[in-house]
């Protein structure tokens, strides 16, 4: 067929890649919608508005005013634009588009046939595909991997060491995950002393290390070129330092190896270890180094499964194709006596098989963001009827709702404030726990709906702090399968 030895080998290569990258782009063609989409739409919004970056809290009544040292400033500027040029398919097609710019980078990190190739990137995007969400995190994997690929360039001679000053000066306008280059770059460096340490064969001069951790802390010290100014420096440790994280938030818990989405991980784990225990060679301290860390911090937040997974893929697909190749020469070989077909039969079979898988994804894309089809998948997961309820009677006032609701409530009812949304780093441990206490009916929870002059509480039906309201004489106002409303 497409893949046909009629063709040059160029022209192969060149076919598997396309193939690869639009396999990519319908995996990741998915409806555009996330808890903390919102509240980027919003706050992107302001900021349109403004004509400045915010750098306070505008959207919650628990924090008012405060400084927000707002880590993703210029991404949610570009996702608000988006989604007033193309609403969701435009913010639709932006994850596909970085899902496929990030798989390629690392496509092109392989030293395999180019099948072997796209077999390890499927397998990567299954791993990475949980993360693949309409927020700036999308921003932190394609900058990972092309930070990857810059220590390669740098290695070889063809980069110069300045270039990470103004990359990280854009990846922390961006999004604060540049603190997951900096680790790279540290197991990266880390990884080549233990080269000189195991007498690897090529290793770099220690003066070319020392250059490049030089050019790294100028870089750290450039995130600082940024409107949060200095604050930059604090995000990766703020973010980490809130101890509910792992107990609120899915995506900061580790691995549930139960559920199906989550078991690639194991998959690509497995081929690494059996790949570097058959594949009869040595492996690179930095690739050892690299796969490492980021498995480390994978298994302790499944948000940190896209950074593995585009670092190890290059380390499975390069240790584990000797190992595919012997394993292949012991199958039977199939003699098939026939005739290749011409050139041009063959250029024209490719061309329609890429042609045939460009259609799928963008009709997947067309479909999964449609209107009808985004807002069925709204109504499953937020409080669209509560929140037309509120806007058709007019009311306005301070809401407690769930902790998810707050980014959509923020976008789709201005008139009113939240108690938090998905702003962890804002809110801190206190907040959070005081927030989670008072959903759950803790002693408490009265003082701190008067505290905070509650006028609604918005939450799903199983909520146990709704029981607690009703026998404190609270009324219903609003109530469907998925939200009720009490008020006062």
């Amino acid at each position: 067929m497409g893949l046909s030895t009629s063709t040059s080998g160029s022209k192969s290569d060149l076919l598997v890649a396309v193939l690869c990258a639009l396999l990519v782009f319908s995996m990741a063609a998915r409806t555009p919608l996330d808890s903390d989409l919102f509240w980027h739409l919003k706050t992107g919004e302001d900021m349109l508005a403004l004509g400045r970056p915010v750098l306070s809290d505008m959207l919650t009544y628990t924090r008012m005013g405060a400084a927000w040292v707002n880590h993703s400033w210029l991404s949610q500027i570009i996702l608000a634009m988006l989604f007033r040029v193309g609403d969701y398919l435009a913010l639709g097609a932006w994850m596909a588009v970085c899902a496929v710019v990030s798989m390629m980078l690392v496509y092109r990190r392989m030293c395999a046939p180019p099948l072997w190739r796209l077999a390890v990137v499927i397998l990567a995007a299954a791993v990475t595909a949980p993360v693949w969400s309409a927020r700036p995190q999308l921003f932190s994997l394609v900058l990972l991997v092309g930070l990857a690929s810059l220590l390669d360039a740098w290695a070889a001679g063809r980069a110069r060491g300045w270039w990470l000053i103004p990359y990280f000066v854009l990846w922390s306008n961006l999004h604060g995950e540049y603190a997951l280059g900096l680790i790279l770059i540290g197991a990266w460096g880390g990884g080549e002393l233990l080269n000189h340490l195991m007498k690897h064969e090529e290793t770099l001069p220690a003066r070319r290390l020392l250059g490049l951790a030089g050019w790294a802390l100028l870089a750290w010290l450039a995130v600082a070129i940024n409107p949060n100014g200095a604050a930059m420096w604090q995000i990766p440790f703020q973010t980490v330092g809130v101890g509910a994280l792992q107990q609120a938030i899915p995506e900061w818990a580790s691995p549930d190896f139960h559920d199906p989405a989550q078991q690639p991980f194991l998959v690509m784990l497995a081929g690494l270890l059996l790949s570097l225990g058959l594949s009869g060679r040595r492996m690179d301290g930095k690739a050892l180094a690299v796969v490492t860390v980021f498995g480390m911090l994978a298994l302790m937040a499944r948000r940190n499964f896209g950074p593995f997974a585009l670092l190890a893929a290059p380390v499975l697909a390069n240790l584990g194709w000797p190992v595919m190749e012997r394993a292949l020469q012991t199958l039977p070989k199939l003699n098939f006596q026939s005739k290749p077909l011409p050139l041009r039969v063959t250029r024209v079979i490719n061309l329609a098989l890429a042609g045939l898988l460009l259609l799928v994804g963008l009709a997947k894309l067309y479909t999964v963001t449609h209107p009808a089809v985004v807002d069925h998948f709204m109504r499953q997961s937020y409080p669209v009827g509560a929140a037309d309820w509120l806007r058709f009677n007019c009311l306005s006032g301070q809401i407690f709702s769930s902790y998810a609701w707050g980014g959509y409530l923020e976008l789709f009812l201005p008139g009113h404030q939240v108690f938090l949304d998905g702003r962890t780093d804002l809110f801190g441990d206190a907040l959070i726990r005081e927030w989670s206490a008072a959903a759950s009916g803790e002693a408490g929870w009265r003082e701190t709906l008067e505290r905070y002059q509650v006028t609604y509480v918005l939450l799903e039906p199983d909520w146990p702090l709704l029981r607690k309201l009703e026998r404190d004489g609270w009324r219903v106002y609003y109530q469907d399968e998925r939200s009720v409303i009490y008020g006062r």
